[in-house]
């Protein structure tokens, strides 16, 4: 019987985790976007006000509705994230659950050869 290295696991568990650096880039990245909203349309940025006693109602108005959806956004934005964590889990977890049954016919095997 020939190992067949991570033959076993899924492949989103397999594209989950990239090699060193770049991966690590890359999930840097992912984070950045995730929590700043980066990518966003420069319509979708809120800027802030000198001051909220300088505003008129429609500029209150104006901000509120733009802080609304921006807040919006990154909250969708963080159920995207939860969901990819679910679906990585879940590879996972699928992977090692393989690994283990793999595990296990390699030790019968030795048992067997051990027997002989």
């Amino acid at each position: 019987m020939q190992y067949n290295g991570n033959a076993g696991a899924a492949p989103a568990a397999r594209m989950a985790y990239g090699s060193g650096a770049a991966s690590a880039r890359q999930e840097a990245a992912a984070r950045t976007e995730l929590f700043t909203g980066a990518g966003q349309p420069a319509a979708m940025q809120v800027q802030q006000p000198t001051s909220y006693d300088d505003m008129n109602n429609k500029q209150l108005m104006q901000h509120a509705v733009e802080t609304h959806k921006e807040t919006t956004a990154a909250a969708k934005r963080g159920l995207q994230a939860v969901e990819q964590m679910r679906e990585m889990q879940s590879s996972t977890h699928a992977a090692l659950r393989d690994q283990g049954e793999q595990m296990r016919r390699i030790e019968t095997d030795m048992d067997k050869i051990g027997e002989d």
